[in-house]
């Protein structure tokens, strides 16, 4: 039997779902003030002396962070990607949407982003006329090994007069009524919380931003490192959003034909 299948319906009170929908305007907020300080080279590339460049893929770049000798207490391990990916935002947005299970798959198989199965698990804001990127929603995803239940939210802001930035955002709940499969079929519950911003660079190129913390139970910095090498392959992913609008149309299309 597929895990999928083994998820309930959660329910979340009102009163939740206005704090998870308050939670995520505060991470945009905070990850845009993050992108705004960020010390890049003059070529737009993260600062050499606290990241490692570890994958690259067209215009895009993966880096983590390098360990610092002098801290004693050992950093939560985070990745950054920068680069350009072709397109407008408006349709890299449009990719980055996904509110049914389907949207989802489509997502993964479009990126490769190594998803092996997902949900939706519960909808707080779904796209309106006025507002059609801004979704706020909980979500289930597993990979090889380790699942994770977050926060997922997408949406435009306004920000220096006329620009738009978009975000969208993946951040680890914890809900009572989600079990864990770690005891019943060796799959870890992971930790994480990843927010990847979207700004109109040129007329056919979107700047891209993603910055990513991982909490590996484990405390061996070997296993540590391997998880991060994994995550950072997967990221890779981030260098095919452009696909996911056209797959999503395309889609559209042989759904009314």
């Amino acid at each position: 039997m597929r895990l999928v299948h083994l998820l309930p319906e959660p329910t979340i009170s009102r009163q939740d779902c206005n704090m998870l929908q308050k939670l995520a305007g505060t991470l945009a907020g905070h990850n845009i003030a993050q992108y705004n300080t960020l010390v890049v080279t003059k070529d737009g590339r993260a600062d050499p002396q606290r990241w490692r460049e570890v994958r690259r893929r067209g215009n895009v770049r993966i880096y983590n962070e390098r360990l610092s000798s002098t801290v004693e207490c050992p950093a939560t391990p985070q990745l950054l990607l920068l680069g350009t990916i072709e397109g407008k935002l408006d349709d890299i947005m449009y990719g980055a949407v996904a509110t049914t299970d389907e949207a989802m798959k489509i997502q993964s198989a479009c990126t490769k982003d190594s998803v092996r199965d997902c949900k939706v698990l519960y909808e707080i804001v779904r796209p309106s006329f006025e507002d059609p990127f801004r979704t706020v929603a909980v979500k289930w995803r597993l990979y090889e090994g380790r699942d994770y239940v977050s926060l997922d939210a997408t949406g435009i802001i306004g920000v220096r007069g006329r620009e738009q930035v978009g975000y969208s955002i993946s951040h680890s709940v914890a809900l009572s009524n989600i079990p864990s499969f770690e005891m019943t079929h060796d799959i870890e519950r992971g930790n994480m919380s990843v927010c990847a911003l979207y700004r109109q660079k040129t007329p056919a190129t979107v700047e891209c931003y993603v910055r990513g913390f991982f909490d590996f139970k484990t405390k061996n910095e070997v296993l540590k490192n391997m998880s991060l090498q994994t995550i950072a392959t997967q990221w890779s992913a981030y260098a095919r959003k452009s696909t996911c609008a056209l797959a999503k149309k395309l889609s559209w299309k042989l759904s009314v034909i």
